[in-house]
């Protein structure tokens, strides 16, 4: 019975840890994009090659 307690806890730990690591990627994913988009550097980008 303890070991299954021990199962269920890391298992918990894991799910928890996966879920604020994606969490913490899409806010910097979202910081990134609104920095990008306030400064026109794909704009400028795209004017320099030609796109």
């Amino acid at each position: 019975m303890t070991y299954a307690m021990w199962g269920i806890l890391i298992g918990m730990v894991l799910m928890s840890g996966a879920s604020l690591q994606r969490y913490r990627h899409s806010r910097q994913r979202k910081r990134e994009i609104q920095w990008l988009d306030e400064h026109h550097v794909l704009d400028r980008l795209g004017k320099q090659f030609g796109l």
